[in-house]
Order: C-alpha cells, then structure tokens, then sequence
C-alpha cells in the first residue's frame, strides 16, 4: 500500500494493480501496527489507526532515522538501521524482536518488527513497509511458562510431589510422603486412615476414564503408566496432577502394588488452555476474514469475468484482465493464509479415496503444459509403469503440491524445459519430482525456502508470490506421510521431490460418473428452462448469481433470507435452490433442515440444493452436509464449476422423466 500527502492512502503498491477498497479497510482495522517509507526520497508516507495510536501522526517531512530514533528506545534504533534495513534491502524481509516507545507515557512496549522492502520493475528498492505485532502478552505468558517450568523443576529437585503406594484391587493408600497437604489440602495421617481410597481424590468427571486408561495399559501387560487427570482438593478447588506409575513387587511378601509420583501440573495445563483458545481465536479471525473478503472477491471476480465475455477495445480489455488478475491473486493469498493457519493449528484433515492417479496426473499436465508454453518451455510428464492406476489418498491436496511445485519451476525457469517424474518408492509411497533447467538455487536459500513468507535470493523476490506455498507443501506432505526436499546447484537447475503415501487400490466397482452420464444429449436438448431459487443477501452477488444462471438458460428467481427461502421454495417447487450459508435472520443451513425436514413429512420429492459460502473452511462444508446439502460451492463462483452443476441437476431432471 503507498500513501498520499498529509498520510492519506491511495490504492496500489509502486505502480502494482489496485487492490479492493475491502482490503484497504481491513488494514485500517488491522491490529498490527503497519507503515510505509519512501526510501528513495527519505519521506513517510502511511500509518494505519493502530500504529497513530501507539507512535503518533506521520511527520513525513522528519528524516527516516531521526523518525525511528524518535519512535524507538535506542537499542532498539541502532538495531532497526544497523540490522534491519540493511537485511531487508538484501533479503526483501527482515524480522526480529525491537520496541516502539509510547508516545502517552514514553514507555518501551516490547515489539516484533518486520521490514519488507517493495522493489519496481528493475529491480531497485522504493519504499519499506514496516508490520509491527506487539508482543507484551507473548512476553507475559513466555514469563509465566518459564516461572512454571522453573517452579516445576523446583518441584522435582526437592521432590515437592506426591510419592505412594497404592492397592491396584480397592485403591487403597498404603503409603504416602512428600507434599501431600499442598497438593490435596489434606493431612498424610488423614489419606493413610484405612478407610480412605485414592479414587475419592479423583475428580468425579475424571474416575471412568483414569479406571480405562489403567485397566488398558495392564490389559497390554504393561506394568508403566502415566496419566493426567484432575483432582478434588480439599478447598473445593480443582487441580490437574500428572500421575507417574509403575506396577511393583514388593520384596516383604511378594505384593503387586502401584507405586508412582504425582506433580501438580495445574499452571502449566491452564497454560496449555489459553494457547489452545489463542490458536482457536486466530483461526476463527483468519476464517471471519476469508469470508468477508471472498464476499466482495466474488463480485469483482465474476463481474471482471462477465466484463471480458463483452465487447471491448484492446486497452479497455487489458485493464480488464489486469483487474481479474489482482483479484485473483488477492484470493490466492486469502486461501493461502487459511490454509497456513488451519495447518499450524492442526485442523486440516486429508481425506482418504480412491482415485484414478494416471488420468488426474494426466488432467493436470495439460494444464501444466499450457502454463509452460505462455513462457516458451516444454513441460515432459514421465511415470514409470509401476505406478498404479488408481490410489486411495486426497486427490486435492496430492494435486496442490504437485501443481505448486510444477508452477513454481515454470516460473522460475527463462528457457529449456519442466520436467515431473512419478514412480514407486518404499513400501505404499510415491515419488513425484519436478526438474527444471533454471537458474538453481544456492545451498543456503535451500536451507530457507521451506520457511515461512521466504523467498530465496534475488532471483525469486522479483517473482510475485507469498513465500508460503513451499512451508504449505511441506506440511501437506508431512501429513501424506512423505518427505520434501530440493536438489539444486547455481545454474545447474533444481528438483523438488516429494513422497506421499498412496497405496494401490483396484477401482471402484460401481462407476457413479458414468451412472450420471448415462442420459445422452438429446434427452437434455428437449428440456425446457431450469426453475431456480437463489437465496443471497448481498445485492452485488446477487445479481452476478442470476446473470450467470440467466446465461446458462435458467428462469432465476431471488430472495434475500432463509424463511423467505422457504417460503418460495414450499410455493414454487424449483428445479434447484441455490442457498447462501449466511445470510440475516434464518441462515442457510437452518432453512435447508426445514427444507428437508418437510419434504419428508410430506413425501415430497427431493430438491437438489447447492449450497454457497464464502467460508473456504471445511467444518462450514460439513455442516452443510449433514443438513442434507448435495454440494458446496466455496465463493468466488466458478462458472465452470456452476455449468457442471447445471447439468447435473439437468441429468437427473431428464433421469427421472
């Protein structure tokens, strides 16, 4: 983002495509401290409301390092103009652990900084952005943790735990020392009275499952266990205990009994908690952004590709394209971000079906081989005849790796050739390798690419792109239970090669596709227009939804809202409903179970629903799902993706007729 005079904002970075006015007022809301800097000229030109907030107006007419020595403690300056810009002028990025300095109270408040240097089309450096995350909370809870793990360490040093003996038959406590009062807030001599049993400590929610967890460990013949469960202390207070044990023989008698330790463990869980719930309110801020991005995405997106169906001049089409371009590039980095965090929080979940894999890798070449030939290169598909023909694994993600890794040695290779490589590897795996004849990677960026927002040397900072589709590749294939790496030499090329755990599988033994296909075109031709409702709140994509139904020969009718939905849909009966997920009052998802609730108390036949969400989330799709929806159409609207699920309502139109 560049800035006017007087920090006002204007659209576009450096003479870049302008962006939707959307993403602008996400970073005016954005809680991270961002600005920008004219480096050719010295001047600041931007400081969103969070960053005026801590640091002030812009000065832009204050020199750079008078402005950074101003807004930062010393060290923290020195650090900035001796460490970071001069990193990021080499790297593109930089990042690392600063301060600003308050401007109520003068205050050092503990930031991570990132400079990103903005460069123009030869190459020469123009203006830095710098994102500012205040870190005081990280700080607090880092402290927090190491006073934990510091007390625990305490804790096993003067053994400040709990050591005992307990009858593996009634739980009863044979023997007890250690910090037994300030654990459970009762006297040893108490606990040790005969009467008393271990299992009343356990909190009354946790007893069944410790009795499982125990019971299954001996089942195994293992005689070493270690659980984690919650205790009543005496103060009506809950504890969480870890409890460390082993079955042993007494040398007295020859009795079986558990003896263990037990360490409250109560901060640290509490802990444990609260970064959970972090990473769940990132994910649901990152979720809540993709949705309302993708909302005005898919009406620029749409329009864009309606305008281009129209007749334009050559510059009036040129702007055009470059306007789907940025859009589209826009919710690349949307879907790119989502992913990352749903990756890093461990919510991403790959689906395991059958799959033809030659004829997929087949599809996908033709694509491939259309990329390469934009930039004059040959793209060879090779697979070794070992490679089954059909797999069971998820097809979407295998194809996202393979395809990011293929575009990625296209986009970096001036002349010659791509070339992908698929055969067997150990046991049930597959190895893809994609080779390219460009300029090579040097030994130290192989140790960075697979990094976050990193890009490689120069070469790679002048191509566009996030620097996260490699840090998403490798965590795919970890979960495909593979491995990725580069091989590579300056000048000499480079192979990205990955495995995947795709075992073989005969094909399935009813072919649904071909079921689908089974009516010919000219049982579709007699057919009249289809009767379709769509349920959309939003006028914009309200209207690109019936234009695009409306070019595909459908009679189109609209509501705003899901009662109303129901309501049209009881007294028209439609070929197809085409329900937005959120919408005001009744959201999708609840007119679609009152839809189909009714249909079966009235025996009505069923209506193909399609519902259309701008949340590219996976609990969303299956919601939808269990509610009864035949699929889900993720915003922006793919016209192909529409058209395919035309004539699938079209098909079964003409299948029951």
């Amino acid at each position: 983002m560049a800035s006017g005079n007087g920090g006002g904002v204007e659209r576009g970075i450096g003479g870049h495509n302008i962006a939707p006015e959307e993403l602008l007022e996400m970073l005016e809301a954005a809680p991270e401290l961002i600005g920008v800097a004219d480096l050719c000229g010295g001047c600041e030109l931007y400081r969103n409301p969070a960053m005026r907030r801590i640091m002030g107006e812009p000065r832009p007419d204050t020199p750079l390092e008078q402005r950074i020595a101003d807004s930062h403690p010393e060290w923290a300056t020195r650090r900035v103009l001796d460490e970071g810009i001069p990193a990021a002028l080499r790297n593109g990025v930089w990042q690392g652990e600063t301060a600003v300095l308050c401007v109520e109270d003068g205050r050092p408040i503990p930031v991570l900084q990132t400079l990103i240097v903005h460069r123009d089309e030869h190459g020469e450096a123009q203006r830095c952005s710098t994102i500012i995350r205040e870190l005081t909370e990280q700080k607090e809870t880092e402290h927090a943790l190491r006073k934990s793990e510091e007390r625990y360490r305490r804790f096993l040093e003067g053994f400040l735990g709990i050591a005992y003996q307990i009858d593996p038959e009634d739980y009863r406590i044979l023997l007890l020392s250690g910090a037994v009062e300030s654990i459970t807030g009762y006297d040893r001599a108490y606990l040790l009275d005969r009467t008393s049993r271990w299992s009343d400590l356990i909190h009354p929610d946790d007893r069944e499952r410790v009795d499982v967890e125990d019971a299954a460990i001996r089942s195994r013949g293992e005689r070493v266990g270690d659980l984690r469960y919650r205790i009543r202390h005496r103060d009506g207070s809950t504890r969480w205990v870890r409890d460390i044990w082993q079955m042993v023989e007494l040398p007295a008698n020859g009795r079986q009994v558990f003896q263990g330790a037990l360490y409250d463990i109560t901060e640290r869980m509490e802990l444990e908690r609260a970064r959970q719930q972090a990473d769940r309110d990132r994910s649901t801020f990152l979720a809540a952004v993709s949705h309302d991005l993708r909302t005005p995405l898919n009406a620029v997106v749409g329009f864009t590709g309606l305008l281009q169906d129209t007749r334009l001049d050559d510059e009036q089409r040129r702007y055009v394209e470059l306007c789907r371009t940025a859009s589209e590039t826009l919710l690349g980095l949307v879907d790119t971000l989502l992913s990352l965090s749903r990756l890093e929080a461990g919510e991403l979940r790959l689906e395991r079906e059958p799959f033809e894999l030659r004829a997929y890798l087949a599809d996908e070449s033709k694509l491939l081989e259309a990329l390469a030939a934009e930039q004059g290169l040959a793209l060879t598909l090779d697979i070794d005849p070992a490679v089954p023909e059909w797999v069971e694994g998820d097809a979407v993600r295998f194809g996202q790796v393979l395809y990011n890794l293929a575009n990625n040695a296209i986009k970096f290779t001036g002349e010659g050739s791509v070339t992908i490589a698929v055969a067997p590897a150990e046991g049930d795996r597959l190895r893809v390798a994609v080779t390219d004849t460009g300029p090579g990677i040097s030994e130290a960026d192989q140790r960075r690419i697979f990094r976050a927002f990193t890009q490689g040397d120069d070469v790679f900072r002048r191509q566009e792109g996030s620097g996260l589709g490699l840090t998403i590749c490798k965590e795919l294939v970890r979960l495909m239970g593979g491995e990725l790496g580069v091989q590579s030499a300056p000048g000499a090329g480079a192979t990205f090669h990955f495995t995947a755990r795709l075992p073989a599988v005969a094909p399935p033994a009813d072919d649904d596709t071909a079921q689908a296909a089974a009516p010919e075109p000219d049982e579709l031709a007699g057919q009249g227009p289809l009767q379709v409702l769509v349920a959309e709140d939003e006028p914009a994509n309200a209207l690109l939804i019936r234009t695009l139904l409306e070019q595909q020969a459908c009679r189109v009718t609209v509501v705003e809202d899901g009662e109303s939905a129901v309501a049209q849909w009881e007294q028209q009966r439609p070929d197809l409903l085409l329900l937005d997920v959120q919408m005001p009052g009744m959201d999708g998802c609840q007119a679609l179970g009152i839809l189909r609730e009714r249909e079966a108390q009235r025996g009505w036949s069923r209506t193909p629903v399609v519902m259309c969400t701008a949340h590219a989330v996976e609990q969303v799709w299956e919601d939808c799902a269990r509610q009864g929806s035949d699929c889900t159409i993720t915003k922006p609207i793919d016209r192909r993706q529409l058209a395919e699920v035309l004539e699938w309502v079209r098909r079964g139109a003409a299948g029951r007729g």
